[in-house]
């Protein structure tokens, strides 16, 4: 089990001239259960972003291009909501 933290990001002025202080913080859970199977068969199972936190849209005139994606961004904050996974490894 992993948290990880995105603090508060400062933002730039935008093109309209008009500044943001700063875009929210946000925490993120995620989880992975690793078994190995046998030797060199390993099997992990997880999810990243349990609680599904969305990150914070912000106007598109605050982040100059291109650097944003979707009013957000993309770079820091994790922009996909949860993530499920399964990886199944054999070494030989």
């Amino acid at each position: 089990m992993s948290t990880s933290r995105t603090g508060a990001v400062p933002l730039p002025a935008g093109s309209s001239g008009r500044t943001f202080a700063e875009a929210g913080s946000r925490d993120y859970l995620d989880l992975m259960l690793m078994y190995q199977w046998s030797k060199g068969i390993t099997v992990r199972l997880g999810a990243n972003n349990v609680l599904d936190k969305d990150p914070p849209i912000l106007p598109t005139t605050s982040i100059p291009p291109p650097f944003f994606n979707g009013n957000t961004y993309p770079q820091v904050y994790d922009t996909l909501g949860r993530y499920l996974f399964l990886n199944i490894t054999a070494d030989f």
